[in-house]
């Protein structure tokens, strides 16, 4: 049985020639992994994942077309699954500006797709023979590390050799639900825009509720898809009580605008949110272990283009 797990991984490549990349770089660097990943394991050529053989099977597409195989309870009328894997920045307006600049973003995998972490990080490497963004510009990988919890970060990566050592399972997040604070007040930031939506509408001010709920439910359907044990926090969650027991002591939010073309659409697309920081104060014992995890699954919508990255600080 294998418990529900996130591997969290910081790529820094080194470019080989200039390389400008829009201010949230998310939607480039989703759409070229997800290029490299199916050049590197697509072995029917397909352009149609839906209709291969091998879906059910294929790195590329269980990685990045997640077509849902009904192996969830928790995901109803509907034929596609949150991705297994987040390819996201980590430094926002940074160009590869010169030939030798560095870059670095995150990859986050979640569960039993841990396995697949060879294959991320040659489709990676091979990126930078293709080229990055706009003008193609090439790159190398020269470090991979792996972010642990509590401890910091270790280096997996030989760029010599090009081989990668990753011994352990990843971040058990039962044991990140165990985390106690004897703090009464925190700070949320957002750190990629944040997209939720409440009522059917887009929420430029986010509540505490709002990120919990979807918090609790990023983890539930990943856990199911990802591990043999479902972690699911409703049954026990109270939002209402949470809001009344924490006092939001200030939340200032601005709207960043993001854009992508999507191919299959023919049409450009919005998926903006919001950036900016809320604090917060109260009894944080039940809320803190959920934001705690919610950090590393990300929360709300489009989460595959890099959004809803957050960091949760106690004062």
């Amino acid at each position: 049985m294998s418990d529900f797990t996130v591997s969290i991984f910081r790529v820094k490549i080194k470019g080989e020639e200039k390389t400008p990349l829009p201010y949230f770089p998310g939607v480039t660097l989703r759409g070229a992994f997800g290029m490299a990943l199916k050049r590197t394991t697509c072995v029917t050529r397909q352009k149609n994942c839906e209709t291969c053989m091998l879906n059910q099977k294929c790195v590329y597409a269980t990685s990045f077309e997640t077509i849902f195989s009904g192996n969830s309870p928790y995901l109803k009328g509907t034929d596609r699954a949150p991705h297994p894997v987040l390819v996201y920045p980590t430094q926002l307006g940074k160009n590869i500006s010169r030939k030798g600049g560095v870059y670095t973003f995150g990859l986050t995998v979640f569960g039993n797709r841990r396995d697949y972490l060879p294959y991320y990080i040659y489709a990676i490497s091979r990126l930078g023979k293709i080229g990055l963004g706009k003008t193609r510009g090439k790159f190398r990988v020269v470090s991979v590390k792996e972010l642990g919890f509590p401890r910091g970060a270790r280096e997996i990566y030989d760029p010599m050799t090009e081989t990668l050592t990753f011994p352990g399972n990843g971040i058990p997040l039962r044991n990140v639900l165990k985390t106690v604070t004897r703090r009464r007040r925190a700070t949320l930031t957002a750190l990629t825009p944040l997209r939720l939506k409440a009522d059917h509408k887009l929420q430029h001010t986010p509540r505490l509720p709002h990120i919990l709920k979807s918090a609790a439910g990023r983890l539930r359907v990943l856990s199911s898809l990802y591990s043999d044990t479902p972690i699911d926090l409703f049954p026990t969650l109270d939002l209402d009580k949470i809001q009344r027991e924490i006092t939001v002591e200030s939340a200032d939010f601005y709207w960043r605008e993001v854009s992508r073309y999507s191919k299959r659409q023919e049409t450009s697309m919005k998926l903006g949110g919001v950036m900016g920081r809320m604090a917060f104060r109260g009894n944080l014992e039940e809320a803190y272990p959920i934001l705690k995890a919610g950090q590393f699954l990300h929360v709300g919508k489009n989460t595959g283009f890099g959004l809803g990255r957050y960091e949760l600080k106690t004062e």
